[in-house]
């Protein structure tokens, strides 16, 4: 379902989008919201016209990630500054700038992985050296968007 972006707050710890859609169309809280083709981020708060979208960015933001190429899923955690980052992995996993971070697939919710960013920095944890510290950017300009897609994966069946 296509909706119009009615303000967006990206500054300091707080992320987010209001879009013009809600319960009255059928969203509800903890679906996924696209922007041009990729995951920006999932529905926190719904009223019946409105809702709030936690962009991937916002520093309450936790959603399920695996990097391209490797073979390990992970979470990935809002930074609250237009970055996200993705921890807890070890050393050995090869991990480099422009590799391409997908959501994960989430039964019910979204039926196949999507792109959400791409890695703009790789480094030792400074608390254990042993594990990276990945920064992600978002893959489109979250800032410019006029409207996005949210994803209804079993809607109710039609009115008669």
């Amino acid at each position: 379902m296509v909706a119009d972006v009615i303000t967006s707050t990206l500054n300091g710890v707080r992320n987010e989008l209001i879009i013009n859609r809600g319960e009255d169309d059928g969203i509800s809280v903890g679906l996924y919201v696209l922007g041009i083709n990729n995951v920006i981020g999932t529905i926190s708060a719904v009223d019946s016209r409105t809702s709030r979208v936690r962009l991937v960015t916002d520093s309450s933001s936790k959603i399920a990630v695996r990097i391209a190429k490797l073979d390990i899923d992970r979470v990935m955690e809002g930074s609250g500054d237009n970055t996200a980052k993705i921890k807890m992995l070890s050393m050995k996993h090869r991990v480099r700038v422009g590799n391409i971070v997908y959501s994960r697939k989430n039964p019910g919710f979204l039926d196949s992985s999507m792109i959400i960013g791409k890695v703009i920095e790789c480094r030792r944890d400074e608390e254990n050296p042993s594990l990276w510290e990945i920064t992600v950017v978002p893959a489109c300009e979250i800032e410019k968007l006029n409207d996005v897609a949210v994803i209804i994966m079993n809607p109710g069946s039609p009115v008669e």
